[in-house]
């Protein structure tokens, strides 16, 4: 292996050490992998490496994420994706808004709707179903929300719709809490790198929050919020094995106040310095953002502090 390409090989990969040993042994899980098959080397990936969750779940979904980084990069080489909806391809989006669920509830409407919660039909909230939905979901991202449908390589671990009565009004994504911020770090007391590694998988990060734009209802934001508050450690359980205790979210200061963060209990404990993660010469210049949190359970702090022996 030359030195770029040497330099190229992350010291660090889903919160534990890697380097070039540990390339070494992804290289070994693709040469060895049954079929050419992406989830099978995802999966060996998982048990080499010690990518599992705090249950011992192994985190699949990350790992191919990390697979792919690791591809792109051309440090490794992985077979080509066997479905036409794997990673590594542009999703698949609706050509029409418009979609009718398994019940034969039509969803999406473009007209105006304003008024109070109440007027409108019970309020639901629940995971994206089936392959129309996740196109839909990906769709309302890339035309309505400002930064688009693409995450910087962080999967979404729970995806979720939500409306009034018949008709669907937004959606909302969580994914893996950010790797280093200042103002929470300090919050959670976490003073070394050892600390925020056993922290971070018991954070789950709101990485997108739309209301679609023709829809005027006043404290629906909040309401979301608060029921994704109360609903998502049962989602993310029964899916994962475990259930995170805190939420985090980062908003834009220019564009957004964060009241509805506010009116659902979430706390503002400061703001991000303007850096990205891969800004390593201290030079990037991003927005400045509130970093938001909301405790799942009331002692997140003890459970995301380091327990020693």
């Amino acid at each position: 292996m030359g030195t770029e390409a040497k330099q190229r090989v992350p010291e660090r990969l889903l919160g534990r050490d890697f380097g070039l040993e540990a390339l070494g042994k992804i290289r070994a899980i693709i040469g060895e992998a049954v079929a050419a098959n992406r989830s099978e080397i995802a999966r060996r990936a998982c048990e080499v490496m010690g990518w599992v969750t705090v249950a011992g779940v192994p985190r699949l979904m990350s790992a191919r994420a990390a697979l792919i980084s690791l591809d792109r990069a051309g440090l490794i080489e992985l077979p080509p994706p066997t479905r036409h909806h794997a990673n590594g391809r542009p999703r698949v989006l609706s050509e029409q808004l418009e979609f009718v669920s398994g019940q034969g509830v039509r969803l999406v409407k473009e007209e105006p709707l304003v008024g109070r919660i109440d007027q409108f039909g019970p309020f639901w909230l629940r995971p994206v179903q089936g392959a129309g939905e996740s196109a839909l979901y990906y769709t309302i991202l890339e035309r309505y929300h400002y930064l688009g449908a693409k995450l910087g390589g962080s999967p979404h671990l729970l995806r979720y719709v939500f409306g009034l009565g018949e008709r669907l009004l937004g959606i909302i994504g969580f994914g893996p809490a950010a790797l280093k911020v200042g103002v929470r770090d300090r919050f959670l007391g976490w003073r070394s790198a050892q600390e925020r590694r056993q922290g971070l998988p018991l954070i789950v990060n709101n990485l997108r929050f739309l209301i679609l734009p023709w829809v005027r209802c006043a404290n629906l934001a909040s309401k979301v919020l608060a029921r994704c508050g109360r609903q998502l450690p049962e989602d993310f359980s029964a899916r994962y094995g475990y259930a995170p205790v805190l939420m985090e979210s980062f908003v834009e200061r220019e564009r957004f106040t964060g009241g509805c963060y506010r009116a659902a209990n979430w706390f503002c404990v400061g703001q991000t310095c303007g850096r990205g993660k891969r800004d390593r010469d201290h030079r990037a210049k991003l927005a400045i953002k509130d970093v938001w949190l909301y405790g799942l359970r009331a002692d997140f702090g003890d459970q995301l502090r380091v327990k020693t022996d």
